[in-house]
């Protein structure tokens, strides 16, 4: 069984449209639970989630708190892929990113912010395996915010 937390792929092109893969799917909505209550990050407000673009601009909103794709990510990735994140690249430039590291403390602690940021890495590869997760500091806590 694929981890959570190590996505095969990120998007896959299918007659010039783009889809989201059920990995990224899960792995998304389980961001959501960082600020809890009904607050969703990445529910976009352009458009239903029944509009045929819906998974796009759901990747959309991830790119803007967790991108830039590393540069390395054209090693394991598809020409679709590639084209997918230069589009995305394109579609939202730098300016208009909101990077997750620039999360102040009254939204989520450092500690929070670390561990989140280890999970989200839009490389795989770079992501710790469930188990290396589990080994972290972060579960091993009392519960007390310093």
């Amino acid at each position: 069984m694929s981890s959570l937390f190590r996505l095969r792929q990120v998007l896959r092109g299918r007659l010039g449209k783009y889809i989201i893969t059920k990995e990224i799917q899960d792995t998304v909505w389980f961001a959501n639970l960082i600020y809890g209550g009904n607050f969703t990050l990445f529910r976009p407000h352009t458009v239903s989630s029944s509009h045929e673009e819906y998974g796009l601009e759901v990747l959309k909103r991830h790119f803007r708190y967790f991108g830039p794709f590393p540069a390395k990510y054209e090693e394991i990735a598809s020409p679709q892929t590639i084209a997918a994140i230069l589009y995305l690249m394109e579609e939202i430039p730098q300016s208009q990113t909101t990077p997750f590291h620039r999360t102040t403390e009254k939204e989520a602690c450092q500690k929070d912010k670390e561990l989140i940021g280890k999970i989200m890495m839009l490389d795989w590869r770079d992501r710790p395996t469930a188990g290396e997760l589990l080994e972290n500091e972060w579960f091993k806590e009392d519960g007390k915010e310093e």
